[in-house]
């Protein structure tokens, strides 16, 4: 389970041994997320063909299984 801010929990797969979380900005707005979250990032994204993803922000979401709660940051790209 994942919560959002503003206590919003969403059903997610994650991958876990992955070091960023990425959301493209149309699943976060088809969740119905508030644009507000997102929160500037420093973060840039290049792909193993070696092109850039375009990186919108951030904002963080904890994740919970069983009985760990961790915060992650989910990186918000322009497209997937």
């Amino acid at each position: 389970m994942v919560t959002f801010p503003a206590s919003q929990q969403r059903q997610f797969i994650l991958d876990t041994g992955s070091p960023m979380t990425f959301l493209p900005l149309t699943e976060f707005k088809r969740l119905n997320f508030k644009q507000y979250w997102i929160k500037p990032t420093t973060a840039t994204i290049t792909g193993v063909s070696g092109h850039q993803l375009s990186v919108i922000g951030e904002f963080d979401a904890r994740v919970k299984k069983n009985n760990s709660t961790i915060t992650i940051k989910m990186i918000i790209t322009e497209s997937g």
